[in-house]
């Protein structure tokens, strides 16, 4: 609803939307929901006057609990592709959401990337941003070079959301990710390209069109290699 409300308010700037993706719930996630409900039906057995019945009750209600909080969190996280630019960020009230237009994204720097739960071993040292959209369900994305994080921020305020410092490319402008969710990345940054490419951006048409899918390695060393616009790792990171 929150992103439906933003691609009506934003149609000047971004055009009809040509497809929506949202970030869905991987192994991953359901190997931490599954930790979870263990760790807590160990505690109600170990409680001292907790029931069996009690247990087998306060147990399901965790274990709905946690799924549908999960649920909710994972499928928030959306990127919609639009005719003039790219919609991203989480539908959860209280959360931004982001505007990029084609034209704030440098050319060569927009990449499909697989094996995305393997962001941040591969980017540190980095910390959380919200330029960058890798949330536990995560599997695969688009990375790209493109705006300041508060001139994107939809609804428009006066600071920046409560983000620590954002990656920053070579040229110092900010790294964005944002997740793809089932849909194959190289498939969005092929829409992206045509998007781009009616709109006379040829030069970031080109360079996405001849992208080829990068897969993470958790190795910072690969991290400039593999994501345009990272840094080399400095000699002195351990």
């Amino acid at each position: 609803m929150r992103m439906r409300r933003l691609l009506e308010a934003e149609r000047d700037e971004l055009g009809e939307a040509l497809s929506t993706h949202r970030t869905g719930v991987s192994g991953q996630a359901l190997l931490l929901i599954a930790g979870m409900w263990a760790v807590v039906t160990v505690l109600f057995v170990l409680h001292p006057f907790m029931t069996q019945a009690g247990v087998i009750v306060n147990s399901a209600i965790i274990a709905v609990v946690c799924v549908v909080l999960l649920f909710v969190v994972l499928t928030a996280e959306t990127l919609v592709v639009c005719e003039k630019g790219l919609a991203v960020g989480a539908t959860i009230p209280l959360r931004p959401l982001f505007v990029i237009r084609y034209e704030q994204i440098v050319p060569g720097s927009l990449v499909p990337v697989t094996r995305a739960q393997r962001y941040a071993a591969t980017t540190k040292p980095r910390g959380r941003s919200s330029s960058v959209r890798v949330d536990i369900g995560a599997t695969q994305g688009i990375h790209f070079v493109g705006p300041e994080i508060q001139p994107a921020t939809r609804p428009r305020t006066r600071t920046a959301p409560l983000t620590s410092t954002a990656p920053r490319a070579v040229d110092g402008r900010v790294i964005w990710f944002a997740s793809t969710g089932k849909t194959p990345p190289s498939a969005v940054t092929a829409q992206i390209a045509q998007a781009a490419r009616r709109r006379g951006l040829h030069a970031l048409a080109d360079a996405t069109d001849a992208a080829p899918a990068r897969e993470l390695t958790k190795n910072p060393a690969d991290r400039h290699s593999l994501l345009p616009g990272y840094p080399p790792v400095s000699p002195d990171f351990r």
